[in-house]
């Protein structure tokens, strides 16, 4: 199992580039639950910041921190910034689910 990569041709996905194949082709859903941990943690305590500091408070606060991990994510190098920022990025989209209003 080999990633053959024309030297003509520019990297052109995240898989390619990381080689997530074979043996690394579990890195992709491990990820995703790496971001649905954090959002089980950011759900927990987004409540308890919010009571005590105020929802608009909370709710500004778990926007820059999905904000800025979020970017963070989208500019990483490596997979295992990738993986930190996408966790981070998990706990304020899931403190912002549980206290913003509908």
């Amino acid at each position: 199992c080999t990633l053959v990569l024309d030297p003509a041709e520019p990297i052109v996905s995240i898989v390619q580039e990381w080689e997530l194949i074979c043996d690394r082709a579990w890195l992709p859903d491990f990820l995703t639950s790496v971001q649905m941990m954090g959002m089980i943690i950011g759900a927990m305590t987004g409540s308890q910041f919010a009571d005590a500091f105020g929802r608009k408070t909370a709710f500004y606060a778990n926007i820059t921190i999905f904000g800025s991990f979020g970017l963070v994510s989208g500019i990483s190098n490596n997979i295992y910034l990738f993986g930190a920022s996408r966790f981070l990025a998990g706990i304020g989209l899931g403190g912002n689910n549980v206290i913003r209003s509908f």
